[in-house]
């Protein structure tokens, strides 16, 4: 669970550092957004399979070694991409799908961080605290990086 937000006409993408782990009942920060080649990506869902997606993502996405996630709703995960082509989602099939919206949120936070950046006009940052006001899964520090 997490709020990620991205932008394509400001070429930004922002997100919390709230981590929830469910099978320790802990809460923590951390990184959730990173860089590889000329592409953004942020994760949000189970954490376990958010990094054996970021390892994949890091190590070139090889055929051989390619993860395989379950299909429960405890392994379910996603991760938004910002790339200069676009925005595009992953999900546990490792397919990218294109995302056609200029403005577009994932994440347990997601609808309110939406309305805050079209309808309130707010930063993106600002959608993310705005967000966490409400959703107990959202929580700064909030992380904003643009492409290059």
């Amino acid at each position: 669970m997490t709020t990620i937000i991205a932008d394509i006409r400001k070429q930004a993408i922002a997100s919390d550092s709230r981590v929830t782990t469910y099978s320790s009942l802990a809460n923590y920060s951390s990184d959730k957004l990173y860089r590889y080649g000329k592409s953004i990506f942020g994760e949000q869902g189970d954490v376990t399979n958010g990094l054996r997606f970021r390892r994949w993502i890091l190590d070139g996405q090889p055929k051989k070694g390619r993860p395989v996630f379950g299909d429960t709703s405890d392994d379910k995960f996603a991760a938004l991409e910002l790339a200069p082509d676009g925005l595009w989602l992953w999900d546990g099939t490792l397919n990218r799908q294109r995302v056609l919206d200029d403005v577009f949120a994932t994440g347990s936070g997601a609808m309110i961080a939406l309305y805050c950046v079209r309808v309130k006009e707010m930063s993106l940052s600002d959608a993310i605290l705005e967000a966490a006001k409400i959703d107990i899964h959202t929580a700064g520090p909030i992380q904003l990086l643009t492409l290059e």
